[in-house]
């Protein structure tokens, strides 16, 4: 069986080709208004969310929070991870050798945070060089 002209279309031109097969499936998605009907499906997505019902128009912007909620705190995380390995490449975070050590570091932790900045993490800080 011969493949679909959208998927042939899409796939001559080198650079739009994804590495997964879901990028794929959304490229050919984008680009199928454009191969067959000639529309810019960028363009043609805010003219009929201009023209929507209300509540589809308040579901599709609920959608987009969530999505953008999510992705953020995914990028926060990623920078938390990156800036701890960092700082345990660097020498300036220690990780706890035994469960008694890290419960202890935990609790001190704890009370950092609810009785605010105090001197009991002095032990868990690396030494200054």
């Amino acid at each position: 069986m011969l493949p679909s002209l959208i998927n042939v279309v899409v796939l001559l031109d080198e650079r739009q080709v994804a590495a997964t097969r879901l990028g794929n499936a959304i490229r050919r998605f984008e680009e199928h208004g454009h191969h067959r009907y000639r529309l810019d499906s960028q363009v043609l997505w805010h003219e009929l969310n201009a023209v929507v019902p209300e509540p589809v128009r308040k579901q599709v912007e609920d959608g987009r929070t969530n999505v953008d909620f999510f992705v953020s705190l995914l990028c926060g995380h990623v920078l938390v991870a990156v800036a701890a390995a960092v700082d345990l490449i660097a020498g300036r975070l220690t990780l706890p050798v035994r469960l008694a050590v890290e419960r202890e570091m935990l609790r001190a932790t704890g009370d950092f945070v609810g009785k605010g900045p105090t001197d009991a993490l002095d032990p868990y800080r690396a030494k200054p060089q």
